[in-house]
């Protein structure tokens, strides 16, 4: 098994994660109404507790590993018997996680700086991948391999980016290789990112793990149970 769940490196991939969040930060006009703090924020204004196994009326998670979050309108299902925490990114709803194969699955939602207009919405259901190039100065796996560099000091083995279209949603797709150290031991990682941009919420879901416990069907059948209960 790997060693590779340390704070710093659990915290690290955090960082990674919220890097595919930048490019859906700055739209303008037509504005929708929209969630205005991340859910860890919002939970400390109302005095909530940030322990996730607390219960609160704006999310519940049941025994079978279905979550669902009333406040950014988002419900999913993460694997089952996988144990799950409230994430160390601050944008993180709830993250999966699975010691043994050293793998997470993270639920992640932020409000866009300007929230995102519909134009832009409507955009990114048409064609994820092009709207991504056009907020990246046309060229968004660039953007993203540098910036992954700048936040996290990452150097990418090698990066994908597609468009894909499971359950009623386009997504934008990314998937990259990486390495972490952990112990004086390299290890090779693979995170497979999907992203939406919803109402003026830009929703990530992303599955990191090392490359040779990579199992797709953890992500898509996370994907393939996940709605988002507020978009008109």
């Amino acid at each position: 098994m790997f060693k590779c769940f340390t704070n710093n490196n659990i915290m690290k991939n955090s960082i990674l994660v919220s890097v595919f969040l930048f490019v859906t930060t700055h739209a303008d006009s037509s504005i929708l109404i929209v969630p205005k703090e991340p859910f860890k924020a919002f939970l400390k204004s109302k005095n909530i507790s940030m322990d996730i196994n607390n219960p609160n009326k704006y999310e519940t998670i049941q025994p079978d590993n279905k979550y669902s979050n009333y406040y950014f309108g988002i419900h999913t299902m993460l694997p089952n018997n996988w144990e799950y925490d409230r994430g160390a990114s601050q944008y993180a709803l709830i993250r999966a996680l699975n010691k043994t194969l050293s793998s997470t699955i993270s639920i992640i939602a932020i409000p866009t700086e300007n929230e995102s207009s519909s134009n832009l919405v409507d955009k990114f259901k048409e064609s994820p991948l092009s709207t991504m190039n056009m907020l990246s100065n046309g060229d968004v796996k660039k953007e993203l391999i540098g910036q992954l560099y700048k936040v996290g000091n990452m150097k990418v083995k090698s990066m994908s980016t597609s468009e894909e279209f499971i359950a009623l949603t386009n997504y934008f797709k990314t998937e990259y290789e990486y390495y972490l150290v952990a112990e004086g031991e390299k290890t090779a990682y693979i995170n497979t990112t999907y992203q939406v941009i919803q109402k003026g919420v830009t929703y990530t879901i992303a599955y990191s793990c090392p490359v040779k416990y990579f199992n797709k069907e953890y992500i898509l059948n996370t994907l393939q149970n996940t709605f988002y209960l507020n978009i008109e």
